[in-house]
């Protein structure tokens, strides 16, 4: 959502903080207890997909902030079912990984667990499949897409916290490099963690 704002030129007030926001906190703002949440004057929006659409509602024809321009739809309209596939896949892809990352923190590992050991199962099965729809300059060849902007934040995500080894994927790595120095995703990247010593 931050790159979506960057890229359509709208300033924004952040509230971006670490760690797992009260329920209390999250309860107005959205049912679903998750983050992230959009006010818009009197519009409250969550969730990453329905947010980008609104934008694209709203502000539509702002001018694009690079030579590459930002995909004015979340899908193709003649791949719309195939591109809503790949949506899909890398949102389950990211929440399993937010997942992970909280109960590795509690001490929770596949080996004792069974649904720890999906979760893990689920994280590599997604990369795989992405691997297999991704072509080096994004899933939308010749703009950049709400697709590539989905997996370069939970790849990151990932990274930055040594969750998971992917760049074994030449496709998904090539995505990632080509996209990493694009103006809204420099600007809106997070800065590495530091990892606790083994």
């Amino acid at each position: 959502m931050r790159i979506v704002l960057h890229e359509l030129q709208l300033g924004n007030d952040a509230d971006i903080r670490p760690g797992i926001r009260p329920v209390e906190e999250l309860r107005p703002l959205n049912p679903s207890l998750t983050l992230p949440v959009l006010k818009d004057g009197d519009e409250i929006l969550f969730g990453s997909d329905l947010i980008i659409d609104f934008l694209f509602s709203r502000y539509a024809g702002r001018p694009s902030s690079d030579t590459i321009p930002l995909a004015a739809t979340m899908t193709r309209p003649d791949r719309h079912l195939q591109d809503l596939k790949v949506l899909s896949v890398i949102a389950s892809f990211a929440d399993t990984l937010v997942n992970v990352r909280h109960y590795r923190s509690e001490g929770m590992t596949g080996a004792k667990s069974h649904y720890m050991s999906r979760q893990e199962a689920r994280l590599e099965s997604c990369l795989d499949w992405l691997e297999d729809q991704a072509t080096g300059e994004g899933f939308w060849p010749g703009v950049f897409s709400i697709m590539d902007i989905a997996l370069i934040c939970p790849l990151d995500y990932g990274e930055n916290r040594g969750l998971l080894h992917w760049r074994a994927r030449p496709r998904l790595a090539a995505l990632y490099d080509f996209w990493r120095a694009r103006p809204s995703v420099a600007a809106t990247a997070e800065a590495p963690m530091a990892q606790p010593a083994v």
